[in-house]
C-alpha cells in the first residue's frame, strides 16, 4: 500500500482544504451553454486580445497602494482601495450589445461564497466596500476599468482572468501568469479589516513615522513572503492565510 494517499474531505467540506496559494486550477476558456448552431463562430463575438495591468513601479496602480518598493513585476494592489487595468479587444466595445467581466481566482478549488472566485461585474458606479469595474474610458478598441476591491477580500496571489458573454455560453482568457495579482492588506483602509479602525490607526502611524523611512533600502520578494506563510500555517504557527 503507497505510503502517500489524497486529502480526506472533512466533516460536511465538498472538496479538499484549500491551503496554499501555489495549487491551483485552470477556468474553462470556453463554456457553452447547449448546442451551438452550424456556421456559427464564436470567435466572430467580441473577445480579449492583450490585458494591461499599469503594473510598474512609477504606475499610478502601485504609487498610490503604496506597493511601488516591492521588487516584483506583478500588480501589487491592497485590499478596499481602487486601481486601474486595462482591456484591447478584437473590435470596439459596445456596452448595447458586449457584455463582459473580470474574475479573480485563488487555490484550487475556487468558489464564490469562499471568496476563493471573485466575479467582478461592469457597474455604472463603484460603491465603496463592494467588488465593481466601471469603464472611465473608451477609445477605438480599448477599455480602461476602475475596479473597486472589497475591504474583506482574501489575502494572497490572484489569477485574472476576462470572461465575455455570447448567446451560446461563456468565452475566457487563457490562464496568463503575467496577470497575476497580489492583494494584501490594507492599513489605510479604515473599512472592514479584521483589526478595528483604532488598532489600525496606529498600524499606520507606525507606518508613516518609522517603516516608510526604511523602505528605500529594502528589497522584499513577494513569492517568497507568500511561501513562508503558507509554510507556517502548515506547521501551525499561524492560522490559514487563505481565509484571512
Amino acid at each position: 500500500m503507497s505510503e502517500t494517499s489524497e486529502p480526506a474531505f472533512g466533516g460536511r467540506r465538498a472538496l479538499p482544504r484549500n491551503a496554499s496559494n501555489a495549487a491551483e486550477d485552470d477556468l474553462p476558456t470556453v463554456e457553452l451553454q447547449g448546442l451551438v448552431p452550424r456556421g456559427v463562430n464564436l470567435q466572430d463575438y467580441l473577445h480579449v486580445t492583450n490585458v494591461h495591468l499599469f503594473k510598474e513601479r512609477w504606475d499610478t496602480n502601485k504609487m498610490d497602494h503604496h506597493t511601488d518598493k516591492y521588487e516584483n513585476n506583478k500588480l501589487i494592489i491592497r485590499r478596499g482601495q481602487s486601481f486601474f487595468i486595462q482591456i484591447d479587444f478584437n473590435r470596439p466595445y459596445d456596452p448595447r450589445r458586449d457584455l463582459f467581466r473580470v474574475e479573480y481566482v485563488i487555490g484550487r478549488y475556487p468558489q464564490e461564497n469562499k471568496g476563493t472566485y471573485i466575479p467582478v461585474p461592469v457597474v455604472p458606479e463603484l460603491q465603496r466596500g463592494k467588488w465593481g469595474a466601471k469603464v472611465v474610458m473608451r477609445e477605438d478598441r480599448s477599455v480602461r476599468l476602475s475596479i473597486q476591491s472589497s475591504p474583506e477580500c482574501i489575502v494572497g496571489k490572484f489569477r485574472m482572468y476576462v470572461a465575455v458573454w455570447t448567446p451560446y455560453g461563456i468565452l475566457r482568457t487563457s490562464r496568463n501568469p503575467e496577470t497575476d495579482t497580489y492583494i494584501l492588506f490594507n492599513p489605510w483602509c479604515e473599512e472592514g479589516p479584521p483589526l478595528g479602525i483604532t488598532e489600525w490607526k496606529k498600524v499606520r502611524i507606525k507606518l508613516d513615522t518609522s517603516v516608510w523611512k526604511l523602505w528605500p533600502r529594502i528589497k522584499m520578494m513577494m513569492d517568497w513572503t507568500m511561501v513562508m506563510a503558507v509554510e507556517m500555517r502548515r506547521r501551525g504557527w499561524i492560522g490559514d492565510l487563505l481565509w484571512i
